[in-house]
């Protein structure tokens, strides 16, 4: 195995057994999101990041603004330093991430209406 593989599978190992200690699963699979992959601006989001987006459409929902949502999920410091086409996809993969999320908090909302 080459030095960076090693490295990379390393860190993936090491980020997986912190995920586990500290019921980083647990959160993003409450939040519905435990089978999604993500990947914005070349990344792939770690459910951390999926959950801090989570927490954000969530306020967003509670508030029930709708206009500008997605600009309110737009990290500027990351967003100014893209091209334009970057810029594109990274805002329609906010928007893909937006629109799920509130369509996981909507169905939690009626299961717990039935429930």
């Amino acid at each position: 195995m080459a030095p960076r593989e090693e490295w990379n599978y390393k860190h993936f190992v090491k980020e997986a057994k912190n995920r586990l200690t500290t019921n980083g699963y647990q959160k993003v699979n409450r939040a519905g999101l435990g089978n999604k992959v993500y990947v914005l601006n070349s990344k792939v989001l770690t459910s951390e990041e999926l959950y801090a987006y989570y927490k954000k459409v969530s306020e967003l929902v509670e508030s029930n603004e709708v206009g500008g949502a997605i600009g309110e999920l737009i990290d500027f410091t990351v967003y100014e330093r893209l091209s334009p086409p970057e810029r594109e996809r990274y805002v329609l993969v906010l928007g893909k991430i937006y629109r799920d999320m509130k369509t996981e908090i909507f169905n939690s909302r009626v299961e717990e209406v039935r429930g």
